[in-house]
């Protein structure tokens, strides 16, 4: 599988030709890298969510995968109607954390706040 990724405004204007090219398969939307580039005020940025939204209904159109970073759950139902297939949900670093936390909140509710080693 081929999966082109679009992350600048060069890419953008690009789309239809990217989408176009023979052997690839979908397209990884660069949200971040393309929030930087286009100097929007966030990621959530109107600008560049409608040119996100833009490169989906094309590669709806051209029968290719659509992959966005999407760390943020309540936004993934959205993204799935407008054409996502393929979420990455957040860096290695971020889901280990999230794990670690967790599991040290879990043991520190399992043990007695006053409790005493007895060794």
């Amino acid at each position: 599988m081929l999966i082109a990724q679009i992350d600048e405004p060069a890419g953008i204007a690009a789309a239809p030709e990217i989408i176009a090219t023979k052997g690839v398969d979908g397209v990884f939307l660069g949200r971040i890298g393309l929030t930087l580039a286009m100097e929007a005020d966030n990621k959530s940025s109107e600008v560049v969510d409608a040119a996100l939204e833009n490169i989906c209904r094309l590669c709806i159109a051209g029968n290719l995968s659509v992959g966005l970073s999407l760390p943020d759950v309540r936004a993934a139902a959205s993204w799935h109607a407008k054409g996502v297939n393929l979420f990455i949900v957040d860096s290695d670093y971020a889901i280990l954390r999230a794990g670690i936390e967790t599991r040290m909140s879990d043991f520190r509710a399992a043990l007695p706040i006053d409790a005493k080693p007895q060794c």
